[in-house]
């Protein structure tokens, strides 16, 4: 072997050893990376457990509150009253007049109406959720103007009824917000009906607030539940004393049976 062969045998020696060196350390660093990017996966999937289980945990919280509201009003509403009407009944002299009696079962029809309409609103599974939004918005109070305006819906043209409830309880939620706690003196609600979807949007004029915050309350985690319950998407925008715009998108599925399966 020539001397200068022997020369290049250590640079070569060197190039080898550096050239083994990056790949090692190409290796650590790409162990280390894919090390992290798992952690964070892993941190991702138990902080959007945690989130399905807040959301859990809201419904459930939500349930008992309905249940207990529904007992409170059969307790002091209905069962009350219906005391009172058998004692008439077994006792007609204490009663000041004939149509004492007849007064007192007709509160008694009109609280059970009451009890059932909350439950479930009959105009919502007799004509469908812009009438019975628009039906709703009438008695929620008289000093707000709300306007409930549809796109995209023909007469006979129903969501399932799932989606239908599900749509109208978020709307009730949203409404309730924007009278009760921004102020709002003007309410626009818009239901937009495709073969592929169902939008609703309300706008209000309200003070506004700070989404991020108030997603943590009760009545914002309710409906992410609902919205997540239809496979749907949402999102609020809200500012300081320039009201607020809540979009809520859900898709469904065409159908011909007027929403019941």
């Amino acid at each position: 072997m020539e001397k200068a062969e022997l020369e290049l045998i250590p640079i070569l020696l060197t190039v080898l050893l550096v050239m083994l060196s990056l790949a090692a350390l190409v290796i650590i660093v790409s162990f280390i990376a894919a090390q992290r990017i798992a952690k964070e996966r892993e941190r991702r999937r138990e902080a959007e457990l945690e989130h399905q289980r807040e959301l859990l945990h809201t419904s459930l919280a939500a349930q008992e509150r309905e249940r207990e509201r529904i007992a409170t009003d059969l307790h002091d509403g209905l069962s009350s009253k219906l005391s009172v009407v058998r004692l008439a009944l077994r006792n007609p002299a204490a009663l000041e007049d004939a149509g004492q009696l007849g007064t007192l079962v007709d509160e008694v029809l009109a609280t059970s109406r009451t009890i059932a309409h909350n439950l479930y609103p009959p105009l919502l599974r007799e004509f469908g959720l812009v009438d019975a939004l628009r039906q709703y918005v009438k008695h929620v109070t008289s000093n707000v103007e709300i306007t409930v305006e549809a796109f995209g819906v023909s007469v006979g043209d129903r969501l399932k009824e799932e989606l239908e409830l599900q749509l109208f309880r978020i709307a009730q939620e949203l409404l309730q917000n924007a009278f009760k706690h921004a102020n709002a003196t003007r309410i626009a609600v818009d239901v937009r009906i495709s073969n592929s979807s169902a939008v609703l949007r309300i706008v209000d004029n309200g003070q506004g607030f700070d989404p991020k915050r108030a997603k943590g309350g009760l009545g914002m985690k309710s409906i992410e539940s609902r919205v997540q319950l239809l496979h749907g998407r949402w999102r609020i925008k809200s500012f300081s004393q320039k009201g607020c715009s809540t979009l809520v998108f859900a898709p469904r599925k065409k159908q011909n049976d007027h929403g019941n399966d």
